[in-house]
C-alpha cells in the first residue's frame, strides 16, 4: 500500500465501477453478482492466472478506518487455511488507495436459499437435502476441529450449490467479521451473523463456540424443510431467547404446505440444536449428521486430496487426552477400527480354521469386497464349511493345527452394529453392478450423472443423455444427478442406487399453452427455442414466458404469457391479418453445434439462474 495518506484519495464510490474496469493492476471486473450492506460482489477474472473470481469489496466505511482494514486483513490472513472441498476458499486481500476487497474462489451455481425459493411449496423435503446435510457437516467438522474456526453466519443464503451438485460453505470468517468491524466503528448494536440464525449466546455477545453453529445448522434445516426460519416476526431476539420453536410438522400445517411427512429423527435433531442452552444440543455436527442418519453417506472427497477429511473427528472434553493421530494415507476409520486391522484379523482366524487353499480363494474375495461384506460373506463360507469342511493338503496334517484355535467364525465379528449393515442390506453389498431407470416429466430433458465421491470441479459426468434413460452395469452407491435445461429449473438430486434396479422419478410442476395458428404449421418458438409446429400443446414451467410465431417470410410479434401450474391456456397467431404479423426481422436460425447433455444443464443454470444473481459468490 502506498504510504501517501488515505485523507489525500478519493474513495471510489461502489456505483463508479464499471464492467471491463481493472482493479489493483490484475483483477478485470466481468459483472456484478450481488449488493448489501456489507459490500458488493463481482465476479473478476484474474489475468495473473486467467481464471475467474469473486471480489467482494468492502463498504465505504469499513473502507475509511485503517483499524478496519487491518482486522479484516489479519481475519483474511486465518481464512487462508481453510482448505476444504466443501468451503468457498479466499484467495487475497487486496487494496488500494481506492478501495479494498477480498477475493475469493468463485462459484457457478446457486445458494440453497434461491433454490428453496424455485420450489412448488417453497420448501425442501428431507430427502432432497441428504446429500447437501452431508456435505455441510462435513466442512463445519473440518473446520471446527481442524482448523480451529467457527462460522457463526450460517444461513441458507451462504450454502452455495455448484454445477455439479456440491454444497460450498460461503463467508467463512469473512461476514461475522464484517459485521463485527462495522459495528464497531458505527456504534450498530450487532453480535454477528444474522439474527434469525442466531443462538441465544450468540446475541448475547458470548465468545464463539461450536454450539454456536450447531444452533445455525438447525435455523437453517429448519427454514428449507418448512419456507421459514424458527422466528421470523415480531420480537425475534426475545422469542430467540425465551421461546420454544413449533415443531416443523406443525409450522409446515399452519403455512399449508402440503408434502412428505418430515423423517421424526430429522424433527428431534432440529429440535434439539434449537434448544436454548448449549448443553442440550448436540456437542458437534458429527452428532448432529449422526442423528439425521447422514454419517454413514459416502460423499467424502478422494483420499490423496484430503486424507485428514475421510472421517469426523469426535470432539473431547477440556482436560481429556489428546486424540491419536490420524490414520496413514490409504486407510479408512470407523468407530477406532482400521479396516486393515477387520481384514487381517478375519485372514487370520480364517486361515488357521481351514485348509491353505480354501482360505486364499476366500482372501481373494475379501479383498474385493469392503469390511462390512467380508463379514457377510465369511459368515455364509462358515456355514457352507460346517457341512461339508475341506480336505487337508497332505503337506499340512490336521495334528498341527494348534487345539486352542478357534474355528468358528462368528468368534472375528469385532464390530457387531458394522456385521448390522445398517446403511444396506447384504443383497445391495453383495451387487456388483445395477441399473438406474432416469423418467421425468416432461421427457426430453438433458441430465449428467456424477459419481458420489465425484467433487471436484472438473470432475466428468459418469453418464449423460435425456431423459427417460435406462442406465446399466453402475456400481452400487451415491450418485448426484443433474437434470434439466432452459426453460425448465435445473433439479439436482442425490441419488441412491443399492439395488439390482432403482428408479428416479421426478415430475416438474408445469402448465400447458395450447398453441394455434391460421393458417396453420406455422413454426413456434419460446424464446429462441423452436419447439414445434402449430397446432400444438407446450408444457412450460410455471412462470413468465415469450412466444412467437414464425410462418414462411413474417413472424409474429412476441406474445408474453403466465404459466400456472396445472392449468392450461391458449394463444392464436393469425397469419392472414397484416395487423397481427410483421414482415421485418424475421427470424433467423443460425446453426446450432451439436450439444452435449452436460453443456444443455451448465447453459440451463446461466441462463435460469443469471436474472436474480444476488445470492452468487
Amino acid at each position: 500500500m502506498s504510504a501517501k495518506p488515505l485523507a489525500h484519495a478519493a474513495p471510489a464510490s461502489h456505483g463508479a465501477l464499471e464492467k471491463g474496469q481493472l482493479m489493483f493492476s490484475r483483477y478485470r471486473l466481468e459483472c456484478l453478482l450481488g449488493r448489501g450492506g456489507m459490500g458488493i460482489v463481482w465476479l473478476a477474472r484474474d489475468e495473473k492466472l486467467d481464471r475467474q473470481i469473486a471480489l467482494k469489496f468492502l463498504p465505504d466505511v469499513l473502507f475509511l478506518d485503517a483499524a478496519s482494514r487491518d482486522e479484516l486483513k489479519r481475519e483474511t490472513r486465518r481464512s487462508l487455511d481453510l482448505t476444504h472441498p466443501n468451503i468457498v476458499r479466499i484467495h487475497d486481500f487486496v487494496e488500494d488507495e481506492q478501495s479494498a476487497a477480498i477475493s475469493m474462489e468463485y462459484i457457478d451455481g446457486p445458494c440453497l436459499s434461491q433454490l428453496r425459493v424455485e420450489k412448488g411449496n417453497r420448501c425442501f423435503e428431507a430427502r432432497e437435502l441428504v446429500g447437501w446435510v452431508a456435505d455441510l457437516c462435513r466442512a463445519l467438522d473440518y473446520a471446527h476441529h481442524s482448523a480451529g474456526f467457527v462460522h457463526r453466519d450460517l444461513k441458507p443464503a451462504n450454502l452455495m450449490v455448484t454445477s455439479r451438485g456440491v454444497l460450498k460453505v460461503a463467508d467463512f470468517g469473512i461476514a461475522c467479521g464484517l459485521h463485527n468491524t462495522a459495528a464497531r466503528i458505527s456504534a450498530w448494536n450487532s453480535t454477528g451473523g444474522t439474527l434469525g440464525y442466531m443462538s441465544p449466546q450468540q446475541l448475547e455477545g458470548e465468545l464463539a463456540a461450536v454450539t454456536d453453529d450447531v444452533y445455525s445448522v438447525g435455523a437453517a434445516l429448519y427454514e428449507l424443510l418448512t419456507s421459514k426460519p424458527p422466528f421470523h416476526s415480531g420480537d425475534i431476539s426475545l422469542q430467540i431467547r425465551t421461546t420454544v420453536a413449533d415443531s416443523m410438522t406443525e409450522r409446515r400445517r399452519r403455512l399449508g404446505i402440503a408434502g412428505a411427512p418430515i423423517p421424526e429423527e430429522w424433527e428431534a435433531t432440529v429440535a434439539a440444536c434449537l434448544a436454548k442452552h448449549p448443553r442440550d444440543r448436540p456437542a458437534s455436527v458429527r452428532e448432529v449428521a449422526r442423528r439425521l442418519g447422514v454419517e454413514r453417506l459416502d460423499l467424502s472427497p478422494a483420499e490423496s486430496e484430503a486424507p485428514e477429511q475421510l472421517t469426523f473427528v469426535e470432539r473431547k472434553p477440556r482436560g481429556s487426552p489428546p486424540p491419536a493421530p490420524p490414520p496413514a494415507s490409504g486407510r479408512r476409520v470407523f468407530s477406532g477400527v482400521s479396516w486393515p486391522l477387520i481384514a487381517g484379523g478375519v485372514a487370520l482366524v480364517v486361515g488357521t480354521a481351514f485348509a491353505l487353499e480354501f482360505s486364499r480363494g476366500l482372501a481373494s474375495r475379501l479383498s474385493r469386497a469392503d469390511s462390512v461384506s467380508a463379514v457377510a460373506v465369511a459368515e455364509r463360507e462358515s456355514a457352507s464349511a460346517a457341512s461339508e469342511p475341506p480336505a487337508l493338503p497332505p503337506s499340512e496334517p490336521a495334528a498341527e493345527l494348534p487345539p486352542e484355535q478357534p474355528t468358528e467364525i462368528p468368534e472375528v465379528r469385532l464390530q457387531p452394529p458394522l456385521a448390522a449393515a445398517e446403511a444396506m442390506s447384504d443383497r445391495a453389498l453383495l451387487l456388483e453392478s445395477a441399473r438406474l431407470t432416469l423418467r421425468t416429466n416432461p421427457v426430453g430433458l438433458p441430465f449428467a450423472l456424477f459419481s458420489g465421491a465425484a467433487e471436484v470441479v472438473d470432475a466428468a459426468p459418469v453418464h449423460q443423455g435425456e431423459t427417460p434413460a435406462d442406465l446399466e452395469n453402475l456400481a452400487p452407491g451415491k450418485y448426484r444427478l443433474v437434470v434439466g435445461a432452459t426453460p425448465w429449473p435445473v433439479h439436482i438430486a442425490v441419488v441412491d442406487v443399492k439395488e439390482p434396479s432403482t428408479e428416479f422419478v421426478h415430475e416438474f410442476p408445469q402448465g400447458t399453452v395450447r398453441v394455434e395458428s391460421a393458417p396453420t404449421a406455422a413454426e413456434i418458438f419460446v424464446g429462441d427455442d423452436l419447439v414445434g409446429k402449430a397446432p400444438l400443446d407446450i408444457p412450460l414451467p410455471p412462470g413468465a414466458h415469450i412466444i412467437t410465431a414464425e410462418y414462411k417470410d413474417r413472424t409474429s410479434r412476441p406474445r408474453n404469457i403466465t404459466v400456472v401450474a396445472g392449468e392450461k391456456d391458449k394463444l392464436s397467431f393469425d397469419f392472414r391479418t397484416s395487423n397481427a404479423t410483421t414482415t421485418k426481422g424475421v427470424r433467423r436460425r443460425p446453426k446450432k453445434k451439436e450439444e452435449t447433455a452436460l453443456t444443455k444443464i451448465g447453459r440451463s443454470i446461466q441462463n435460469f439462474f443469471g436474472g436474480d444473481k444476488t445470492k452468487k459468490r
